[in-house]
């Protein structure tokens, strides 16, 4: 009967009665936006299967010329850089097509410029977010998926044809800016359409996807080893992501109601219960109406809280400091020469940790975060990432690799936990704005990371970058513990509510309890009990009856 007197549902309601929370179109959806961040993936790690760390002398990529002689043959038996104190035309590279090393001759007082590469990318992808949220309020987010993926796609072809290495480093700034797209696109989409109760889920799942497509990119620089296809084959991945998300994805039907286009967000939950094989809620979707007094939430709502503030403070930080540490372990696995000395097997074990470690750290920070909390799960993941790295930079050989590889499952970990927590803690009017500011955190974490794989490779050895990033790890965790804890906690629709929750709570606290045991018990002729216990609160009550509050 209410229903009827209503005639109108919510977007969590519509959802809910179209086939329930993560139901077949939210796992579709799920799916496409996971394989979104799997393909961002292929382009995160280009940098690295193409150039970074690639020691021409431990892999045999070059050779003496007649001019070199002896000279020539005794400092190729020496570790890297011993050929840069011969002359220039007395080796040369067996191949030019094998990496940018090889192709651009970036080695010795050149060899800066490969880490230079790697930072380009990911300087495109501040950029690259900073451009998207700023247009995220008049382009829908299915629109800005299927841009971002042409151009990081058309970007990434054309890095694969460039003829200079200013081209190369200028298209791979287009292909960060793209990727930035992708990522923050794929997330409104696949929260959007889930049910309430597993939106929180959607950083999680979306990096499973992303270490999948580590896995499967470095497996496949493995077996293709040429810089210039391994690129091309990514610029076309992204370009058949452009085909598939406009074919398949659904529109935010959020995103829709708030800008007032209810019809296209009702046609939007109609396809949702088309896929589940449900029908449409029979009433209209209700205007949110706490929303739509100001829809255009911005950063600056945020800092202007001071419970906020704080807290988007310390995510930023500790999201700075775990994409930090992610990278630099990648990278920095690459510039201390792992794998055999016959061939390069970075590639490989690359793939193997990816398999064998990340992707188990995502499922171990789910069944943590759901049991224990997500504060604990973020916590254990750093603290166990943060022992293997300084492991790592006091080990030396094997040991040191296997410490590498480990650390990524608490890496993994962690950055799941933290999408879960970083969700949780903002309010829904809040929480795009919110996310944004601690993706750009975590983006200039990664900015820094080759400037890491710089030092290690100019000081030939981890110690300094693996010990700064395995003791701010360490940081990081006490900083999480500085967070309040959002398992089982309400879900705050305004900033508002948020306040009024938190001033209920500390009004109940214990400093308003100790306050009351001082208090005298009430009588018995005022209606208390003569056995009131010593500190009860005694609070007045409220008749239940209408007509005798008026009394």
């Amino acid at each position: 009967m209410a229903d009827v007197k209503r005639r109108q549902v919510s977007i969590d309601e519509a959802i809910s009665h179209v086939g329930g929370d993560f139901a077949l179109a939210q796992k579709l959806q799920t799916a496409v936006c996971a394989l979104a961040w799997s393909i961002t993936a292929f382009h995160t790690l280009l940098v690295i299967f193409t150039g970074l760390g690639i020691d021409p002398q431990r892999l045999r990529l070059i050779e003496c010329t007649k001019t070199g002689g002896e000279a020539c043959e005794a400092a190729l038996g020496h570790p890297y850089p011993a050929m840069c104190a011969l002359l220039p035309d007395a080796w040369a590279f067996k191949s030019r097509g094998f990496s940018l090393v090889s192709e651009f001759n970036l080695v010795c007082d050149k060899a800066w410029l490969v880490h230079a590469a790697a930072g380009c990318f990911f300087l495109g992808t501040l950029i690259g977010c900073a451009i998207w949220h700023w247009l995220s309020d008049t382009v829908p987010p299915r629109r800005m998926l299927h841009s971002s993926a042409i151009i990081s796609g058309v970007a990434g072809s054309l890095a694969a044809t460039a003829p200079f290495l200013w081209a190369f480093m200028l298209f791979r700034v287009l292909t960060g800016v793209g990727v930035g797209g992708i990522g923050l696109a794929s997330f409104v989409l696949a929260s959007d359409v889930m049910g309430a109760s597993w939106r929180p889920y959607t950083g999680l799942f979306l990096h499973g996807g992303f270490s999948a497509g580590a896995a499967a990119a470095t497996l496949l620089a493995w077996v293709i080893p040429s810089w210039r296809w391994i690129t091309f084959l990514s610029g076309i991945a992204s370009l058949a992501l452009a085909i598939f998300t406009w074919s398949l994805l659904v529109e935010s039907p959020q995103w829709l109601l708030l800008r007032g286009r209810k019809g296209e967000a009702t046609a939007a939950i109609a396809s949702v219960a088309f896929t589940n094989s449900r029908r449409p809620p029979e009433f209209p979707l209700a205007d949110p109406a706490g929303l739509l007094a100001n829809p255009h939430r911005t950063l600056l709502d945020v800092l202007r809280n001071t419970r906020l503030r704080r807290s988007t403070a310390l995510l930023c930080l500790i999201w700075f400091i775990a994409t930090t540490a992610y990278y630099s372990g990648v990278m920095l696995m690459d510039a201390l020469g792992s794998g055999n000395p016959d061939g390069d097997g970075t590639s490989l074990e690359l793939a193997l940790s990816g398999f064998l470690y990340e992707l188990p750290g995502v499922a171990a920070a789910w069944l943590v975060a759901e049991r224990l909390g997500r504060k604990h799960a973020a916590i254990g993941g750093l603290l166990q990432a943060g022992g293997c790295l300084l492991g790592a930079g006091l080990a030396r050989g094997d040991a040191q690799r296997a410490l590498l590889v480990t650390a990524r499952f608490g890496l993994a970990a962690a950055c799941s936990a933290m999408y879960l927590l970083s969700w949780e803690t903002f309010p829904v009017v809040v929480q795009h704005p919110g996310m944004a500011v601690t993706n750009y955190a975590s983006r200039i974490g990664a900015v820094v990371t080759p400037s890491l794989a710089l030092a290690a490779s100019r000081l030939r050895s981890g110690l300094v970058p693996l010990v700064l990033t395995g003791a701010t790890c360490l940081g990081a965790a006490i900083l999480v513990s500085l967070l309040p804890e959002t398992l089982n906690g309400p879900v705050h629709e305004t900033i508002q509510d948020m306040n009024a929750a938190y001033s209920v709570k500390r009004h109940r606290s214990w400093t308003y309890s100790l306050k009351n045991v001082f208090k005298r018990p009430p009588s018995s002729s005022s209606g208390g009990a003569a056995g009131t216990p010593l500190g009860a609160v005694a609070l007045p009550t409220m008749p239940l009856d209408p007509a005798a509050r008026s009394v």
